[in-house]
C-alpha cells in the first residue's frame, strides 16, 4: 500500500510553485500503485488500531468469518491522525463501509469520541443515495447493534428514570430526549445515547441531497463521511461528478465546523475524472490506495494479498479468468486492482512509440514540410480543457515527427501569439483549427490577426472539402474513432515524437492520456493532447517532392556561400515553445 499527503488548505504560495510541488511528488494513482507492497516488515499499529479492533471483536464477541487483515490497521492508521482529509481508494469488498461507517459510528457513540480526533457529537454520512446507501447504512447499524450485548450495555436501549438528592423522581416528560432513550433510528438520522449520557446523531444524505446549513442542537457537524459518491451511470455523467464535487468542496466542507473537522472520503474508482480518484491526485488529502494484491496475473508463488484469508489466490485468479472470458477485464482491474485501464485494454502503449531528438529533426530544416494542427479550449478555468497546438515534420519518406508542442490553459490571445511564433519559425505548409461548436469564431480572429500582424499562412480544411471555401476542421467522428484511425501509423512506426517534446507538459498530458484511452472512450481527466494530435488525420497532408527536395539542396562551393549556415538547432530549441 502507499500513502502520501500535501498540507495546501493553508498554503500561502503561489500557484506555479504548488503545482510544480504537486508535480515533483507524483501524486498519482498509477504511481501509488506502483509502490504497493504487502511485505508489511517493520510495520507496529498505533494504539489508536488496536483499541478500534479490539473493539470491532468485542461487538462481535470474537466470532468474524475472517482474520483481521493488516490492511485494516494501516486503513484506521491512514484515518485515525491530525489530518483533516483523509481519502482511501481501496479494492471492491475490502469492507471499508464496515470499517468506516458501521463500527465507527458505534464506537464513537459507545466512547463519544473518535481514535486520533476527539470528542464527536454530529457525524454527517453521504453516500449515492438515500434509497441505497443510507438505508443499507441504516439496517446494518442497526442488525449490529441488536445482536450485540457488548453495544447494548455501552448505549442502553432503556428509559432511564433519574432521582435527585432527595429522592423525588424528575419528571420524564421534562427530561432531555437524550437520557429518555439509547437509539433511535430512522433511514436519514440515527441518534445514539451511551451509558454516560453521552448523545451523538448521524445524519445520511444523497449526493443530490441538500447538506448546507445542517445542524442538530445549534452544533455544525465536525465528521463527515463521504463513502463511494458515485454509481456506474453517475460516472459517466459530467453534470453529475461537477454535482459531486460541489458537495465535497462547497456543501459538505462548508457545513462542517470551520477549524475542527475530519472528513473521510471512501470509494473504488470508476475513471480519472472520479472526485475521489482527483482528489488523491491532487495532493491536498492524506490519501491511502489498496488493490487486492500488488500485481497480477502472477504465478501463486508470487502472489502477494492484501487479504489472503478472504480474497485468495484461487479466488482472484478465478474472477480475472472469468472477466478475460466474459470480455470484462477492464473492471477486474478497475474494482480489484484500482487501475482504470488494463494493459489488454489498452490501445497505444505508449513504450511502442519511436523516440527522437529535436536537434537530429532539425538538420535540413528547410527540405521538409511542416503542419500545425491545433485544439483551442475556450476558457482558462483550473477544470477547463487545455489549449493546444502541436507541430509536425513530414519528411519525404513519409515520416511523421511531433517536433514541438504547446498545452495550456488561458484564454485565446495568448493561444494566438503562440501560434504566430509557431508559423514564424516553422512556415507550416497547412494550419489546423477547429470550428465545432463555440471555436466557430476562431477563424475570422485568426484571419483578423493575420492582417494586423502581417503575417499570412493557409488555414488547412476539412479533408474532403478541399474544393469548397469552408475553412476549418469540423471532425465528424467521436474522438477514439479518431485515434483508432491513427493507429496504422503508430503500428508501422510511421510517428515518432522528439524527447523534448516528451519532457514537456504536452508529452506528459498525452502519455497519461495515451497510457488511458480504451475502445470505449478515454479514462483520462482530459482527451485534449490526444485530439490535437489526431487532427492531423482530417488534413490532406503532402510530403515534399523529390525534385523540390533536389532544387532547394546547394549544387556547388558558390552556392554553400549563401547557405543558411547561421541556424542553430541548439538555439531554436530553447526558443521553442515547449513547455
Amino acid at each position: 500500500m502507499s500513502n502520501a499527503t500535501l498540507d495546501v488548505l493553508d498554503y500561502e504560495g503561489s500557484t506555479e510553485e504548488l503545482d510544480a510541488y504537486i508535480e515533483e511528488q507524483n501524486f498519482t494513482v498509477e504511481g501509488f500503485l506502483n509502490d504497493v507492497s504487502y511485505e508489511f516488515k517493520g510495520y507496529i499499529p498505533t494504539k489508536e488500531a488496536l483499541l478500534f479492533v479490539n473493539f470491532i471483536k468485542e461487538v462481535n464477541d470474537g466470532s468474524e468469518e475472517n482474520e483481521t487483515p493488516i490492511i485494516h490497521l494501516k486503513m484506521m492508521d491512514s484515518v485515525f491522525n491530525a489530518e483533516p482529509m483523509c481519502a482511501i481508494l481501496v479494492f471492491r469488498g475490502a469492507g471499508k463501509t464496515t470499517v468506516f461507517a458501521e463500527y465507527l459510528i458505534l464506537f464513537i457513540a459507545a466512547f463519544g469520541y473518535m481514535p486520533g480526533f476527539g470528542e464527536v457529537d454530529f457525524i454527517l454520512y453521504v453516500t449515492d443515495s438515500i434509497e441505497n446507501g443510507v438505508r443499507n447504512l441504516r439496517r446494518n447499524v442497526e442488525f449490529r447493534y441488536n445482536n450485540s450485548e457488548f453495544l447494548q450495555k455501552l448505549i442502553p436501549n432503556q428509559r432511564i428514570g433519574l432521582i435527585d438528592d432527595k429522592g423525588v423522581a424528575y419528571d420524564m416528560d421534562e427530561m432531555d430526549a437524550a437520557v429518555k432513550a439509547g437509539v433511535r433510528f430512522t433511514d436519514v438520522r440515527l441518534e445514539l445515547v451511551n451509558y454516560k449520557g453521552k448523545k451523538i446523531v448521524v445524519r445520511g444524505y444523497g449526493v443530490s441531497t441538500g447538506v448546507r446549513g445542517t445542524k442538530e442542537g445549534g452544533k455544525r457537524p465536525t465528521v463527515a463521511i463521504l463513502d463511494d459518491l458515485l454509481s456506474d451511470t453517475d460516472a459517466k455523467s459530467p453534470t453529475v461528478i461537477e454535482n459531486v464535487n460541489n458537495i465535497i468542496y462547497k456543501a459538505v466542507k462548508q457545513a462542517l465546523h470551520p477549524t475542527n473537522f475530519k472528513i473521510i472520503y471512501l470509494g473504488t474508482p470508476f475513471n480519472a475524472k472520479d472526485p475521489l480518484y482527483i482528489a488523491i491526485e491532487s495532493g491536498a488529502w492524506k490519501s491511502s490506495v489498496f488493490p487486492v494484491c500488488e500485481r497480477f496475473p502472477v504465478s501463486r508463488k508470487e502472489f502477494k494479498g492484501a487479504w489472503e484469508d478472504r480474497f485468495t489466490y484461487q479466488s482472484i485468479l478465478n474472477s480475472h479468468t472469468i472477466a478475460t472470458k466474459v470480455g470484462n477485464i477492464s473492471s477486474f482491474y478497475q474494482e480489484m486492482m484500482l487501475r482504470i485501464h488494463s494493459d489488454e485494454d489498452q490501445m497505444i502503449d505508449p513504450k511502442t512509440i519511436h523516440v527522437t531528438h529535436y536537434e537530429e529533426e532539425m538538420k535540413n530544416k528547410d527540405d521538409h514540410n511542416y503542419y500545425i494542427t491545433t485544439d483551442f479550449a475556450t476558457s482558462e478555468k483550473d477544470s477547463a480543457d487545455y489549449s493546444v497546438i502541436v507541430i509536425w515534420k513530414h519528411d519525404d519518406k513519409d515520416h511523421l515527427v511531433i517536433v514541438d508542442a504547446y498545452l495550456k490553459k488561458s484564454r485565446m490571445k495568448p493561444n494566438i501569439d503562440a501560434l504566430f511564433d509557431f508559423v514564424a519559425k516553422y512556415k507550416p505548409k497547412l494550419v489546423g483549427i477547429e470550428v465545432s461548436g463555440q471555436q466557430g469564431g476562431f477563424i475570422d480572429w485568426i484571419q483578423s490577426e493575420m492582417r494586423t500582424r502581417g503575417e499570412y499562412f493557409t488555414l488547412a480544411k476539412q479533408k474532403g472539402r478541399e474544393h469548397t471555401n469552408d475553412l476549418g476542421i469540423r471532425p465528424r467522428k467521436n474522438k477514439i474513432l479518431r485515434l483508432e484511425n491513427m493507429l496504422s501509423l503508430f503500428n508501422r512506426g510511421q510517428i515518432s515524437i522528439c524527447k523534448e517534446v516528451i519532457d514537456s507538459s504536452y508529452g506528459k498530458e498525452l502519455f497519461q492520456e495515451l497510457e488511458l484511452a480504451t475502445p470505449r472512450g478515454f479514462l483520462s481527466k482530459h482527451d485534449d493532447a490526444v485530439d490535437g494530435m489526431t487532427q492531423l488525420m482530417d488534413i490532406n497532408i503532402f510530403k515534399p517532392s523529390e525534385a523540390l527536395l533536389e532544387e532547394v539542396k546547394p549544387k556547388n562551393k558558390f552556392d554553400m556561400i549563401f547557405s543558411d549556415e547561421n541556424f542553430s538547432p541548439k538555439e531554436d530549441a530553447e526558443s521553442s515553445y515547449v513547455v
